[in-house]
């Protein structure tokens, strides 16, 4: 939201890399895993090829609007970047604060530490006024 207000922006449409919701990095990781891995279930993830037209009605946007990505460094979850930024590359270009650690991984906005939420949300308004 505050980055919204900083960049004057009255929408926004947030997809996550699934549909899974739980706050602990670890235990969505077994989760997701487990669905995969053990039923074979992979349409959890709006990336999921089998979910592309969904994916392309919740990427229509102004051709001006950014695809921002902020899905957190944790390398577990490699297989659902890779698989997202594989259905998202035709959408146009996609931003995001880079981790030192990989290529498509991208710092998450809500980390621990207050100051680093602070820093997210300041790095990513530069970021978007300079694209």
């Amino acid at each position: 939201m505050r980055l919204m207000h900083y960049c004057g922006w009255d929408h926004v449409r947030v997809l996550n890399l699934s549909d899974l919701r739980e706050a602990s990095s670890a235990s969505f990781v077994k989760q997701y895993r487990a669905l995969e891995e053990q039923h074979q279930y992979t349409k959890h993830s709006i990336f999921c090829p089998s979910r592309e037209s969904e994916l392309s009605k919740s990427l229509h946007r102004s051709s001006d609007a950014p695809i921002i990505s902020a899905w957190g460094s944790n390398e577990k979850l490699d297989p659902l970047i890779e698989q997202c930024t594989r259905a998202i590359k035709e959408y146009g270009r996609f931003v995001g604060l880079r981790h030192v650690d990989g290529i498509d991984r991208f710092l998450h906005p809500l980390p621990r530490m207050q100051k680093d939420k602070c820093a997210w949300v300041d790095g990513m308004v530069n970021l978007v006024l300079t694209i």
